[in-house]
């Protein structure tokens, strides 16, 4: 368990907070394909259908989203190694 110090904690700056919190509502509704597939299978089939392909949005975009950060992490390590290896060297 970490133990959290609030006195230590930075100020919100409530104007960015804002302005991420509309990002994200306006990013999870904007129709991209995935919501347009979605909206035609549930209005031809019904919901049923549709909660196996949301499933798959949500697992596929996530495994998407790790495999970019480890790769960028190990890219990040590489690089990171070699520069501390040449400023070693000067």
């Amino acid at each position: 368990m970490v133990a959290v110090n609030l006195q230590e904690m930075p100020e919100v700056d409530w104007f960015k907070f804002a302005a991420f919190g509309w990002f994200a509502w306006v990013g999870s509704v904007t129709p991209g394909p995935n919501n347009a597939i979605a909206l035609s299978m549930a209005a031809n089939f019904g919901v049923r259908p549709v909660v196996p392909h949301s499933v798959g949005v949500a697992v596929g975009f996530s495994s998407m989203l790790v495999a970019a950060g480890l790769g960028a992490y190990g890219l990040l390590m590489m690089v990171g190694g070699r520069l501390r290896e040449g400023r070693q060297r000067s």
